[in-house]
């Protein structure tokens, strides 16, 4: 059974991939995920910030995650700004943008194959490439990325990465933030799972825990169960390698539920699965950078944390994340082990 999760989440993920979804321009892939909750026999809402499928347990046990991805916006004929910068500034919320940062940017997406596409269907407008040997910069929209073959396109076009899978032994590479996570969900679904999914827009500038929780309170009380899958980065591969499951106790903004999480402890330790516990390891780096004067490692928010706090803790629960490396590039790494581990937990943890 879980070696054939395994194959149907690798699936999964390519086909993914190839459906454009930058943050705030996710429609295509919602639809197309709107189509897959259908086929699985789900009750399916489309919604302003997402796709909700609801089963016979609609509600009591609901597994959420992010269907958006990193991409860029054409602001100005041949000007491209990445997305995740210049949504909150249009929107008129505090953004900070950092010189640093925009070096880390054109880093990660240095001489990567980007496509403009048509927000409304996903259909490529034009292919162009991101220019490695340029300098980003920063205006007071955010970073600019310099690309090149797209001067043509319109201004408020998305671009977004070539989606693509590479599997090289046991490693997977690809933009797998979030898109893994629902891969998994997808899975869990055409397995039976019959509770409620909910594929979210806009976590990348903190918008999607609204989302979740408009369709949350459409049941009037908070869900048994609630667990929010997505991937988490580290500078190693040790986590990767041993195919930890990455659980949190809470991150900068929340508590999660002792509850939920103990339970997700207990089922990894029943497999025997590697389980990292990510604010435990980061409050001991933490320990260790103080001893050297060195700076504190931010514990990281979670759509989760947000959620809980904006509810005033009404709704709680846990995260359940894959190990990844290379964080937030088209070359996000994980193990096919580590993908292994984290279904069977989340099948476990929704029987």
């Amino acid at each position: 059974m879980i070696g054939d999760d395994v194959d149907r989440v690798l699936t999964k993920l390519q086909q993914l991939v190839a459906v454009p979804s930058v943050v705030g321009y996710e429609g295509p892939l919602m639809r197309h995920l709107a189509r897959e909750l259908h086929t699985a026999g789900l009750d399916v809402t489309s919604t302003e910030g997402g796709v909700v499928g609801n089963g016979a347990r609609g509600g009591r046990v609901v597994i959420s995650a992010h269907a958006d991805r990193h991409g860029l916006i054409c602001t100005a004929p041949g000007t491209f700004t990445y997305a995740a910068h210049v949504l909150p500034a249009i929107r008129g919320v505090a953004n900070s943008h950092r010189h640093a940062f925009a070096e880390t940017v054109c880093t990660r997406f240095g001489d990567e194959e980007v496509r403009a596409y048509d927000p409304r269907t996903g259909n490529t407008v034009a292919d162009g490439r991101v220019d490695h040997m340029a300098v980003c910069g920063i205006d007071d929209l955010g970073i600019e990325v310099p690309v090149k073959g797209l001067d043509a396109i319109l201004t408020a076009t998305p671009v977004a990465f070539q989606g693509k899978v590479v599997q090289e032994g046991q490693h997977v590479q690809a933009q797998l933030d979030n898109v893994l996570g629902v891969a998994m969900a997808l899975v869990l679904v055409e397995g039976g799972f019959d509770g409620t999914v909910v594929f979210t827009a806009e976590e990348e500038i903190g918008a999607s825990w609204r989302y979740l929780n408009h369709e949350l309170l459409r049941h009037v009380q908070a869900p048994d169960t609630l667990i929010v899958l997505d991937t988490s980065p580290f500078d190693d591969t040790e986590a990767v390698d041993v195919g930890a499951v990455v659980l949190r106790w809470r991150d900068e903004t929340a508590r999660f539920s002792v509850p939920t999480v103990s339970r997700l402890i207990q089922i990894s330790q029943s497999h025997d699965i590697p389980v990292v516990v990510k604010d435990r390891l980061i409050e001991r780096l933490n320990e260790e950078r103080r001893f050297n004067g060195r700076d504190e490692l931010p514990l990281g928010r979670t759509e989760l944390g947000r959620l809980v706090r904006g509810t005033a803790e009404f709704v709680n629960g846990a995260t359940l994340q894959v190990p990844t490396t290379m964080y937030h590039t088209n070359a996000e790494t994980t193990s096919v082990t580590a993908i292994a581990n984290a279904m069977r937990v989340l099948r476990d943890a929704t029987d």
